[in-house]
């Protein structure tokens, strides 16, 4: 499982990684399922749900390997750096913060009215809006919503994790987006989401 990108899984480690660092700690869910306080040695108890000794080992194994990614995660967060990319000063104006959170806005309303613009995050290029509401049926059809009609010819990207969801237009064949692009976008939603996660965030709605 990984990150969801346009309605399905983001190939490539990073999805991964990016889910792995969302997750709570896989080692308190593996111990949950053993029937174990998180933090003691995983192992079948009477009164656990039954777990076979092969399956049991397989999930442990599972759990080493997503810690090692987490590791990975922390490794990569550290190496983006993310010092801020201003916009370019020719960018086309539907590309910056007020056009993009209106037309977002809109498109959320559009596909699910109970669906929540939850902010925009325009301090590195290229701008995110992240919201909440929707799921991934109502993902997919968000680019075709008559308020991103003026982004038809442009480029929608649409991330999602757990109940948030970014939606990132950029023009087709964007020069200004480097090799690292990806990534960076990706260690932005992750922040997003932890940030959403861990404190209330304010609706824009």
């Amino acid at each position: 499982m990984g990150v969801r990108k346009g309605g399905r899984i983001a190939s490539g480690p990073l999805g991964l990684v990016i889910w792995v660092a969302l997750a709570a700690s896989p080692r308190a869910a593996l111990a949950q399922v053993a029937g174990q306080p998180a933090g003691s040695s995983v192992t079948p108890v009477a009164q656990a749900v039954p777990v076979s000794p092969d399956d049991l080992a397989a999930m442990e194994a599972r759990v080493q390997a997503l810690e090692r990614e987490v590791d990975q995660t922390k490794a990569l967060v550290a190496e983006v750096g993310l010092t801020p990319a201003r916009a370019p000063a020719g960018v086309p104006g539907r590309f910056k913060q007020q056009a993009v959170l209106e037309a977002v806005r809109l498109a959320f309303r559009q596909v699910n009215p109970r669906a929540e613009l939850l902010g925009i995050d325009c301090d590195d290029y290229p701008c995110i809006a992240y919201g909440s509401g929707l799921n991934q049926e109502q993902l997919g059809q968000l680019k075709y919503s008559p308020a991103l009609a003026g982004y038809a010819q442009d480029s929608v990207s649409t991330f999602s994790w757990s109940d948030v969801v970014a939606v990132i237009p950029t023009p087709k064949n964007d020069p200004n987006l480097g090799n690292d692009s990806e990534q960076r976008i990706l260690v932005r939603f992750h922040r997003l989401v932890t940030a959403r996660h861990g404190s209330a965030a304010a609706s824009v709605n």
